[in-house]
């Protein structure tokens, strides 16, 4: 597991930590910008986390799935946050960083291997935000469906056990408070998933579409959206 920011410090700040997570063929690194906007605005460097899973540049994105290492990672990351900072912690994902982190926070058994992850975390988070986040998938997949990305366990498709167990629930679990930024313009993840946006987040407190943002951008450019969000 690779943690960006070492803590070397008592912990002593007033804001939630927050953790970043990426999406498929990123690393934590992506959120340098991201972090250095909200130093600006008074976080420390010990209220800022992020953690590299996967191949990172190396991934075969047709070949990746949303293993269950992965969420196990996120989870523990999330725990060890909480538990450092004696805080609620907040997180902001990105694309494939979402499904990843809702898992990590739903707990249960993971769908590929059925390995327990441990009861629900969804006290330990107060706010949740989704960006660019493929919460029913991507539009593609219901047509690509031989690439593993695509598979109907734990997928990017809308038809994946792993995503219709997340969209099931009958209320919000992600945290305290939960909110998606997506766009109709994001052609990546696309835009009908399974008779729903595909960037929306079912139980959010509110779901905004950012007009005329592609995959990278609906994430970097709406940092500002992001940190009023986290200040609700």
């Amino acid at each position: 597991m690779c943690i960006c920011q070492t803590i070397s410090v008592k912990y002593t700040e007033d804001y939630f930590p927050v953790i970043f997570v990426h999406g498929v063929s990123s690393t934590a690194a992506f959120f340098k910008g991201s972090r250095d906007f909200l130093m600006l605005k008074g976080y420390k460097a010990s209220e800022l986390y992020a953690t590299t899973y996967g191949e990172g540049i190396y991934t075969k994105t047709f070949e990746e799935e949303i293993h269950c290492s992965y969420i196990r990672q996120i989870r523990r990351m999330i725990i060890a946050v909480h538990e450092y900072t004696q805080k609620k912690v907040d997180v902001i994902t990105w694309s494939m960083g979402s499904p990843i982190s809702r898992k990590a926070i739903l707990g249960g058994n993971c769908t590929e291997n059925n390995r327990y992850l441990g009861k629900s975390i969804t006290t330990l988070v107060d706010t949740f935000i989704s960006v660019g986040g493929v919460n029913y998938g991507v539009e593609w997949c219901s047509h690509q469906r031989h690439h593993n990305v695509c598979n109907l366990i734990n997928s990017m498709n809308c038809e994946c056990k792993l995503l219709k167990e997340l969209n099931s629930k009958p209320e919000r679990y992600e945290g305290s408070n939960s909110y998606s930024l997506y766009s109709l313009t994001d052609f990546i993840i696309g835009r009908q998933c399974c008779g729903q946006i595909c960037g929306d987040l079912k139980h959010a407190n509110q779901s905004l579409e950012i007009p005329n943002y592609n995959h990278l951008n609906i994430m970097t450019d709406t940092i500002i959206i992001q940190y009023n969000l986290l200040n609700h």
